[in-house]
């Protein structure tokens, strides 16, 4: 199996975010997927930063219904603004690390991008995933809620 940044990597139990009486939409500057998002769950609006307290992480899929809904930049797939999205709040997925990763971290999220971290780091949010493969910085490394493998 060839990994595909912010796919499934495994069939493990998964969830996602219940987004209340709202569905999850990408918010006004569109949202990255195959990273780390933050929902508003008084509106529905979702980032890849946090905004206000309160607000739900989850990691977005890369999963979006039209080709017409999505713009590239930077190499960097976005969800244009008000498009629904998915959030997921557990599970095994295939995470790109810029910086690299090493198994056994936790992974935070920045508060800045969305991007996922391993280890801590200033300016980022600790996640309930952990790195499950080691990877070089830019490559993909599977990130998991049910698993959590040591070095």
């Amino acid at each position: 199996m060839i990994p595909a940044e912010g796919a499934f990597a495994s069939p493990n139990p998964r969830a996602s975010l219940l987004a209340g009486s709202f569905a999850f939409r990408a918010g006004p500057d569109g949202l990255a997927v195959a990273r780390f998002g933050w929902a508003n769950p008084d509106t529905g609006e979702t980032s890849n930063t946090r905004t206000v307290p309160g607000e739900l992480l989850g990691w977005v899929l890369p999963v979006v219904n039209g080709a017409a809904a999505v713009r590239i930049s930077r190499g960097v797939r976005y969800v244009r603004p008000g498009v629904g999205v998915t959030l997921m709040a557990g599970g095994d997925y295939w995470a790109r690390f810029p910086a690299g990763a090493n198994i056994g971290d936790r992974v935070y999220a920045s508060l800045i991008d969305g991007a996922a971290i391993s280890g801590e780091a200033a300016d980022a949010e600790a996640t309930p995933w952990y790195v499950v493969s080691n990877v070089e910085p830019g490559g993909l490394a599977i990130i998991s809620t049910t698993s959590r493998v040591t070095s």
